[in-house]
């Protein structure tokens, strides 16, 4: 990537850290900036570039930095480091992205983000309303459940050559002066490839409904059991249970969960109660327990509760309930 990226769009430069942190707070993310020696030397600098459902930004603290922040709930941040290092911390789930890899942020864990002193990156925000839209409309159906992006990623293998050539395609035009004349035109659809490379080139929680030669319209049975347990979560479900309710045999069904889904019908039965608890703990009263939630959507091991919680959605149910 360009070391002169989105030239045309620098906020600061030589500056300190706290200069740096505060211009991005503003216009990135909310989030605490800690480091070992306040007020140092400015080595840092801030290019960014708002455009209508994505943001650019080139960040370079100059020292070694860790940025503390809540879930982003309105955004996905790719963060693509140029130089140096960024260890990831999201909900206790703890990666390190060298240079020329990437890291997927989910709008669902708390961060702490700790930038070696030579770390540069490319920060891509793409808008969760707009990026979600753009995946229902590719699966052809609504979303039911979250979407999540999975682990670090490499953004010099060749499967993802198309992502970068998206995301330099977006700051090359946004660098270009004569931009913001075409910028109604170009906008739209440029901003739709960066996101369907994303979804098409990552793994997330949608892939497998992705994969070439996989059916998008799902049969009438699935579809009856999808809505038995969108009705009866609640309730001591077992596999026969659905099975009965799809009117196909077990196998079929099996594998119908396994081809739209990505997991067996019990483990979607699963991830939808979890889904599930995280809304009612999310919406709960001062006066509702994490247990009465958990019942609530016919969860009863309390302990295994917690536990798959937190590692399908980066934290503990107690830290979701008392956030919200």
């Amino acid at each position: 990537m360009d070391t002169a990226i989105l030239g045309r769009h620098r906020l600061l430069t030589d500056a300190c850290p706290e200069q740096v942190s505060a211009q991005a707070f503003a216009r990135i993310a909310k989030h605490q900036l800690h480091v070992r020696d306040p007020g140092q030397a400015g080595r840092g600098s801030l290019h960014h570039c708002a455009l209508r459902r994505v943001g650019l930004s080139s960040l370079r603290f100059g020292v070694e930095a860790l940025v503390a922040a809540q879930a982003p709930e309105d955004a996905y941040y790719l963060q693509w480091v140029l130089d140096g290092q960024l260890d990831v911390d999201a909900g206790g789930v703890r990666r390190t992205v060298d240079a020329q890899s990437a890291a997927l942020i989910n709008p669902d864990a708390p961060l702490r983000l700790l930038h070696s002193e030579d770390c540069r990156k490319l920060i891509v925000r793409l808008d969760r309303r707009f990026l979600e839209g753009e995946l229902a409309r590719l699966i052809g159906q609504p979303l039911h459940r979250p979407l999540h992006f999975a682990g670090p990623v490499c953004m010099d293998k060749p499967e993802l050559a198309s992502l970068g050539r998206a995301i330099r395609q977006l700051c090359q035009e946004a660098d270009d002066p004569m931009f913001r004349f075409r910028a109604a035109y170009l906008l739209p659809p440029l901003e739709s490839m960066l996101a369907l490379t994303m979804l098409t080139g990552l793994a997330h929680s949608y892939s497998t409904m992705l994969k070439p030669g996989c059916e998008q319209e799902r049969p009438a049975y699935l579809l009856r059991a999808e809505r038995h347990i969108e009705r009866c979560h609640a309730d001591a479900l077992s596999l026969d249970m659905l099975v009965r309710a799809s009117g196909a045999g077990m196998k079929t069904l099996y594998s119908a969960f396994k081809q739209h889904h990505g997991v067996s019908p019990m483990a979607y039965l699963k991830r939808f109660r979890l889904e599930r608890a995280r809304q009612l703990l999310q919406a709960a009263s001062p006066c509702q327990t994490v247990a009465e939630i958990a019942t609530a959507v016919g969860i009863h091991h309390f302990g295994s509760f917690s536990a798959d919680y937190k590692r399908y959605f980066g934290e503990l149910p107690s830290t979701t309930r008392r956030c919200h």
